[in-house]
C-alpha cells in the first residue's frame, strides 16, 4: 500500500517557514533541481519543488478519485497557475541503479514564469470523504533570469516558434531517442551516461533540439493505474541532462506500435503486453477499442495528468508528442481523439507549451488531425523502404535524391498554415544509415537538414539513426556536421520572417537551388545543392565531386537597395572541415527585380543569406 500522511506542520518555502492553523497539510520545500537553502530567492524558470505531507493514507495515490493534490500559483500580475502534485519516490544515483531514498510523497515541481512576488495555495480533495484541505497562501520572491523560458507559436507566423523573450527557436537537432540497443536492463545510470554523451556532442556541435521517447527505456505506465517510479526517476534526469546541454526536447509519450497486432516489424509484442489489454487488467480486450472506449480515455488523461505534473515545469521540453506515427495500426476514431487529447494537454499543463503528434510517410495528411485547433506542429516520418537484404535499386531516382522528396513533404502541409517538420528520416526503415553511408561523409543526414530549412521546415529534419553517429560514423566529429546548419540558423530571426518559396533557375543541369523568400524585409535564403552528392554515388565509392567555380544565379528580390549577400560554407567544422564558415561576403544592387550573382567555388552544396539594406 502507497502511504500519504495529513500532518498539521510547518510549512517552509525558500523565502522561510510558516505555520498552518488547521489545514490538515504541510508543505516543505525539497529543493532537488536545484538545491537551494532556505531564504535564498528563485530565479524565473528555474525549477523548485515542495513537499506535501497529507494526514490520510490512499490504497492508490495515483487514482485522482482517491486523492487529488492540486498547487495553484498566483503571480504577480495576478495571472494563476494550478499544477497538478504527482507522487514521488526520491532516489540515490549509485553505480549500477537507482536505490530508493525514504518514503515516497507528493511533491509539487514549479517554474515561475516572471520575476516578482508570487503566492501558493496547496489544495488536496479527498474523493471518498469529499474532504477538502486547503493551505496559505504562502509567499515568495523570484527575481529574474536569462532563460529564454517556454517554446511558443510566433505570432502571426505560421512557419516558425519563438520562446518568451522573443528570441527565435529553430530546431537544429535529430532523434536522441532511446538507450535500448545497449540491451541493458532499463533505466540503469549507464544508460544515463549515454545521454549525457550524446547532449554534450549535440550542444558542442550547435544543436538545440532532440527527439525523445519517452517509453523507450522503459515504460512508466506498469498498469492503467500505477506507474513505475524507476523509470519516472530515470527520465527525470535524462531531461535535466537535456537542460545541462541547452537542449529542447519532443517528449513523445506512446507509440501506434504499442497496438499491433502479434509481433511489430522488430518483434515486439506490443498488444500483448499493452496495459489497457485486458490480459494485463486493462478494460478492453480489443485494441481496436482504445480510442473509443471511456475508461481508456480516463486512464489516459490520469497519466496525462501525472506527466505533466511530474515534468511541465521543465522548460527544456518544448513539445508534448502525443503519439509516435499515429493511425498505423488502423485504430479508429483517431481525429476525434486526438482533438480531445490534445485539448486536454492545453486545458491541464498550466505552460501552455506546444502539442503535437506524427503520422508515417504521408504528404500532408491527416488533414482533421492537423486542423485540431490545439495541434501546434504537422509533422511526419520519411524513409526509403528495403528493396533487397543488401543493396538498393540504383535505378530509383527519388531514393538517391532525398531532398527533392523531403521538400515535397514540408510544402505539402503549407495548406495548414502551421509549422510543418520532418521528426524521422533514413534511407531505410530497416536498417541504419550506417549501411549505406559507411564512407563516413553523413550525405543522407546534411542534405536532410539543409533542404528542408530552405523548404519551410520549423527545423532540421530529425535523422533517426543518432546512434551511429557515435557508433558507425567514426570518429565522433561525425556529430559536427550539424555546425554548418546551427551557424547559419542562428543568424536567421525565424520568428521575425515569413518565408515563401521563391523560384531561381538551375544554373547547371545537375545543381538544384531550394530558396526562400520574406516579402516584409527582402530577406533572401538558399541552398545549392549538386544532386550528384547524395548517398548512393558515395555508397558505390566511384563518386568523385565536382569542384564548382564559374557559377551565377539570378534570385529574384522585392526590394531595390543593395544587398549584403553571405555565402556559407554548409560543411563548416564537419569531419575537420576548417574553411572559413563564411566563404565571402559581396554587397550587390538589385538589377530587374533580380540579384545577379557568381558562386564562390565549392563542392557538393553551399548556401547563401541575402540581407537588404545592411
Amino acid at each position: 500500500m502507497k502511504r500519504a500522511f495529513f500532518l498539521l506542520a510547518a510549512v517552509w518555502i525558500a523565502t522561510g517557514g510558516v505555520a498552518l492553523a488547521s489545514s490538515g497539510i504541510s508543505v516543505g520545500l525539497t529543493g532537488d533541481t536545484p538545491k537551494k537553502p532556505v531564504g535564498r530567492r528563485i530565479a524565473a524558470y528555474q525549477v523548485v519543488e515542495w513537499r506535501v505531507d497529507l494526514d490520510r493514507s490512499y490504497v492508490n495515490p495515483y487514482d485522482p478519485n482517491q486523492i487529488t493534490v492540486d498547487a495553484i500559483f498566483t503571480g504577480p500580475d495576478g495571472t494563476t497557475m494550478t499544477i497538478p502534485a504527482f507522487w514521488y519516490q526520491d532516489y540515490n544515483i549509485g553505480p549500477l541503479d537507482y536505490n530508493a531514498v525514504g518514503n515516497p510523497y507528493f511533491c509539487i515541481r514549479f517554474s515561475p514564469t516572471k520575476p516578482g512576488k508570487w503566492d501558493l495555495t496547496v489544495k488536496a480533495i479527498d474523493g471518498s470523504l469529499h474532504d477538502t484541505r486547503t493551505t496559505g497562501p504562502i509567499s515568495f520572491d523570484v527575481v529574474g533570469s536569462s532563460s529564454h523560458g517556454i517554446a511558443r507559436r510566433a505570432p502571426g507566423n505560421p512557419r516558425y516558434f519563438q520562446f518568451d523573450d522573443g528570441t527565435p527557436f529553430f530546431m537544429v537537432g535529430l532523434n536522441v531517442a532511446a538507450c535500448g540497443y545497449d540491451n541493458n536492463p532499463p533505466c540503469i545510470p549507464k544508460q544515463k551516461g549515454w545521454y549525457r554523451t550524446w547532449f554534450t556532442r549535440l550542444h558542442t556541435a550547435g544543436g538545440n533540439y532532440a527527439r525523445l521517447m519517452g517509453f523507450a527505456d522503459g515504460h512508466i505506465q506498469t498498469s492503467v493505474e500505477t506507474y513505475d517510479q524507476h523509470a519516472a526517476f530515470y527520465y527525470d534526469e535524462v531531461i535535466k541532462e537535456a537542460a545541462r546541454n541547452s537542449i529542447y526536447l519532443m517528449f513523445c509519450l506512446g507509440s501506434t506500435s504499442d497496438f499491433a497486432a502479434g509481433n511489430d516489424l522488430w518483434g515486439n509484442p506490443r498488444w500483448d503486453a499493452n496495459v489497457y489489454n485486458s490480459a494485463n487488467g486493462g478494460p478492453i480486450s480489443d485494441r481496436l477499442q482504445f480510442t473509443t472506449n471511456a475508461s481508456c480515455k480516463d486512464y489516459y488523461k490520469r497519466y496525462v495528468r501525472y506527466l505533466i505534473g511530474r515534468y511541465g515545469a521543465f522548460t527544456n521540453i518544448a513539445f508534448w508528442e502525443i503519439w509516435n506515427e499515429m493511425g498505423g495500426e488502423g485504430l479508429p476514431n483517431w481525429p476525434s481523439w486526438m482533438a480531445e487529447m490534445s485539448a486536454y494537454f492545453k486545458a491541464t499543463d498550466a505552460y501552455k507549451r506546444l502539442v503535437t503528434t506524427s503520422w508515417n510517410t504521408c504528404i500532408n495528411g491527416p488533414s482533421d488531425v492537423w486542423n485540431c485547433a490545439d495541434i501546434d506542429l504537422c509533422q511526419t516520418h520519411v524513409y526509403g523502404s528495403p528493396i533487397g537484404t543488401d543493396l538498393r535499386n540504383p535505378t530509383d531516382a527519388s531514393i538517391h535524391a532525398f531532398p527533392t522528396e523531403l521538400v515535397r513533404f514540408i510544402r505539402g502541409y503549407d495548406v495548414y498554415n502551421k509549422p510543418s517538420y520532418i521528426g524521422e528520416f533514413g534511407i531505410d526503415y530497416l536498417n541504419g544509415d550506417w549501411r549505406w553511408d559507411t564512407p563516413g561523409k553523413a550525405t543522407q543526414w546534411h542534405n536532410g537538414m539543409w533542404s528542408t530549412t530552405m523548404a519551410g521546415s520549423c527545423g532540421t529534419a530529425g535523422l533517426w539513426w543518432w546512434d551511429y553517429i557515435d557508433r558507425y560514423w567514426s570518429p565522433p566529429s561525425l556529430w559536427n556536421g550539424i555546425t554548418g546548419i546551427a551557424e547559419f540558423a542562428k543568424t536567421v530571426p525565424w520568428n521575425q520572417r515569413v518565408f515563401q518559396p521563391v523560384f531561381v533557375s538551375k544554373p547547371a543541369a545537375t545543381l538544384s537551388p531550394y530558396a526562400m523568400g520574406d516579402a516584409a524585409s527582402g530577406e533572401v535564403v538558399l541552398w545549392l545543392w549538386d544532386q550528384n552528392s547524395n548517398w548512393w554515388n558515395d555508397y558505390s565509392g566511384s563518386y568523385t565531386p565536382t569542384v564548382w567555380s564559374s557559377v551565377s544565379l539570378s534570385v529574384p528580390v522585392n526590394k531595390t537597395t543593395p544587398y549584403t549577400v553571405y555565402w556559407w560554407n554548409t560543411r563548416y567544422g564537419f569531419n575537420g572541415n576548417s574553411d572559413p564558415m563564411i566563404y565571402r561576403t559581396d554587397m550587390v544592387t538589385p538589377s530587374g527585380g533580380n540579384l545577379m550573382l557568381s558562386a564562390p567555388a565549392f563542392t557538393r552544396d553551399i548556401a547563401l543569406r541575402a540581407v537588404a539594406g545592411n
